[in-house]
């Protein structure tokens, strides 16, 4: 179990928040026109990252968005990002994972195709609001190099005036904790803002986010699912003494968060969690979208491995159940799953009410169990 899990286990389970993003231009920059800078809104109180911690190699979205809070139009608007990601590309030809909106609606050729981020944006009038949503690729190792991507240890966090500004506002006091991929969106009015630092008229204004990185591939896994050739999420699935155990999750749709995290029954994180009657084996960690089940979706699909050295002696497909705890309306339940699915031909899904398992064996005498669930949370094999 890698220390970097242990210290960034709440950011996986729990969503913290991190405080407020509203920037309002103080009175010496009177000729800068007046504008509100975030991420998911211009006044929203959270980082635009999805999902909040992320697998090296791996993607994630992030979103920023700013309102002309001024009483004049803004002729072009442009947005263009620092950091060490690449925009996601898929297919043939290739489309990169980017869009813009004004108003809710999408601009037509307002992004570049291509790797680093470069939109523009025109005649955004007094009380428009405009978005740029952006997969990024976060780096697998260190440029140059073999070795497993580092990051920075930490990311700014907020809103500043003038190129690459620091945050200095105390309504940004906390920046977001490393290990993690650092972005600086930077919209102006100019262009290119870069090319004499920032001072074309001062009509500059960044947002600074991030997301914190793992590069745990054995036990962790984590990324955006933006298309379909993403949706089963895994960590490691070879078995091995070593390895005992590992879990999957198979997204039920695009565009939302999947995170699966396997824990040893040791520390603090695992409190309450191994103490289960016939429990044995790991605790698989999984959240999908956050626990909210996708439109059109009926069930959420997860899958443990367990290596034949983790199955306690007397244990078999046909005795295997599952310990599991999730949340259901802010309230924390418990409950034991037994009941074996019965499978549509016509959907592939269960016909159950209740969650339900399929329990295999494989060879080496390993035993791979999917879970059929209607939650998100932990889960534990038991007998």
């Amino acid at each position: 179990m890698s220390s970097l899990r242990h210290r960034r286990i709440g950011a996986i389970v729990s969503s913290a928040l991190i405080a407020t993003l509203l920037l309002g231009p103080g009175t010496a920059m009177a000729a800068i026109p007046s504008v509100s800078v975030g991420s998911t809104s211009s006044t929203a109180v959270t980082s635009g990252a999805s999902p909040s911690m992320v697998s090296i190699g791996d993607t994630v979205r992030f979103q920023t968005t700013l309102e002309n809070t001024d009483n004049s139009t803004i002729s072009q608007l442009f947005l263009e990002a620092v950091t060490d990601a690449s925009i996601y590309s898929f297919g043939t030809p290739l489309k990169y994972a980017v869009s813009i909106t004004k108003n809710g609606a999408a601009v037509a050729n307002g992004c570049e195709a291509g790797a680093a981020l470069d939109c523009t944006v025109r005649n955004v009038r007094p009380g428009d609001v405009v978005q740029a949503t952006v997969v990024y690729v976060v780096p697998a190792t260190n440029p140059g190099t073999t070795e497993p991507y580092e990051g920075d240890a930490s990311c700014e966090f907020g809103a500043s005036i003038g190129y690459l500004a620091p945050v200095t506002s105390s309504s940004f006091p906390n920046d977001i904790s490393g290990p993690a991929l650092c972005v600086k969106f930077v919209w102006s009015t100019t262009g290119a803002p870069d090319s004499d630092g920032g001072a074309s008229h001062g009509d500059v204004w960044n947002w600074y986010d991030g997301v914190a990185i793992s590069d745990d591939l054995i036990n962790f896994r984590s990324r955006y699912v933006y298309q379909a050739g993403q949706t089963f999420v895994a960590n490691s699935q070879a078995l091995s003494v070593a390895n005992p155990h590992s879990t999957a999750a198979y997204a039920p749709a695009t565009g939302i968060p999947v995170t699966v995290l396997d824990l040893a029954c040791e520390g603090d994180e695992t409190e309450g969690l191994c103490t289960t009657t016939n429990g044995w084996g790991e605790v698989s960690v999984v959240s999908v979208n956050g626990g909210e089940l996708p439109a059109g979706a009926t069930w959420f699909k997860f899958l443990i491995q367990a290596d034949a050295s983790e199955i306690p002696s007397g244990v078999n497909k046909n005795n295997v159940i599952i310990h599991h705890t999730y949340v259901d309306d802010g309230v924390t339940q418990t409950e034991v799953i037994s009941d074996r699915c019965t499978i549509s031909k016509q959907t592939d899904l269960p016909t159950n009410t209740n969650a339900c398992l399929v329990v295999q064996k494989l060879a080496g005498n390993d035993l791979a169990i999917t879970i059929y669930s209607l939650f998100n949370g932990t889960f534990r094999p038991g007998f």
